[in-house]
């Protein structure tokens, strides 16, 4: 049994009542279709430096190309994809291709096309990318099958699992997120008390249970409410 089924296990008998379990099968979609994807984390176009000790040097006040200028940077046509930046103030990129495929070999032929195409190769010799990796996505469930990547030694991407593993995973994310379990949320996230509070955790909680699918209507509607009682005061 593999580590990932371990931890899902042991965060699913934290979890106390079993009217919040979600099984892998309740995720199943009808039907699956897939997008090619290309995950690029790419160094700042501009930075200001400052030494520390002994010649090295600390960057800050680091400022990313947004979405259009990193697909021109990459030689990456913006006909055929779209790109996401999800965290602001960071390097990382999600490109993915416009088309929704019906056939895995199809968005995988098309996703190697997209890659032999970019300019990421070249860019990761220039040490412009930090790293890189190619495949497709299941739309449905975004589960990754990886074809190929580049990386940094100092930064590797972690092992691909399984897609049952990652089922796995799901399915407790989205147990906890029924039950409202802060604490085995924090395991499950690995979060120690200094990268969040209770109340942060919870009310982070409270939103994503709104945003899922596999959340029952009562559970959504529960965290809004919630949401409203509880809103955030400006400053």
């Amino acid at each position: 049994m593999t580590g990932n089924s371990n931890s899902c296990q042991r965060h699913r008998k934290d979890v106390g009542n079993r009217q919040y379990w979600i099984d892998p099968a309740d995720l199943k979609p009808e039907r699956i279709t897939y997008r090619a994807l290309i995950e690029v984390e790419h160094v700042p176009y501009h930075s200001k430096t400052y030494e520390i000790s002994f010649g090295q040097k600390r960057h800050y006040d680091e400022e990313y190309y947004p979405p259009t200028m990193v697909a021109r940077e990459l030689n990456i046509s913006p006909a055929q994809v779209d790109i996401e930046m999800p965290i602001k103030g960071m390097g990382w990129y999600f490109v993915r291709s416009v088309a929704t495929y019906l056939q895995e070999p199809v968005a995988a032929a098309f996703a190697q096309q997209l890659w032999d195409q970019s300019a990421v190769l070249e860019k990761f010799r220039e040490q412009k990318v930090i790293r890189a990796r190619y495949g497709y996505e299941e739309v449905e469930t975004r589960y990754c099958t990886w074809l190929g990547i580049c990386e940094d030694q100092e930064k590797m991407w972690s092992a691909p699992i399984s897609r049952a593993e990652y089922m796995a995973r799901q399915a407790m994310r989205e147990t906890l997120l029924s039950a409202l379990d802060v604490n085995g949320w924090r395991a499950f996230l690995h979060l120690s008390f200094k990268d969040s509070t209770d109340d942060e955790l919870l009310r982070a909680m409270h939103e994503m249970r709104i945003e899922s699918r596999h959340q029952s209507v009562e559970a959504r509607a529960e965290s809004t409410r919630w949401l409203a009682e509880h809103e955030v005061s400006p400053r």
